[in-house]
């Protein structure tokens, strides 16, 4: 999970408690779903969560990620240069 597992059943704990998430909480839920390699549901049910609020936030992530702007590479070409006494 990248995080000790103390510190991730403390944010996980916090969750099941609080009616909000910050996005640091959100983001530690995810990450522990997304390890754990069980269900929304099962993960809520285990952690006391609300499942339709975890669906809420990869939902919410996903489309943040799909929305992030990138840079696509573009050459500027000089203008050829005019030709006197073609006016």
């Amino acid at each position: 999970m990248g995080r000790n597992t103390a510190e991730v059943e403390a944010t996980l704990a916090r969750a099941a408690a609080s009616s909000y998430w910050s996005e640091s909480e959100a983001r530690a839920v995810l990450e522990a779903y997304e390890t754990s390699g069980l269900s929304v549901a099962e993960f809520a049910r285990r952690y006391g969560l609300g499942p339709q609020r975890l669906r809420w936030w990869k939902k919410r992530r996903r489309e943040e990620e799909s929305s992030k702007l990138s840079f696509i590479p573009v050459h500027v070409a000089a203008p050829p240069p005019s030709v006197a006494g073609r006016d």
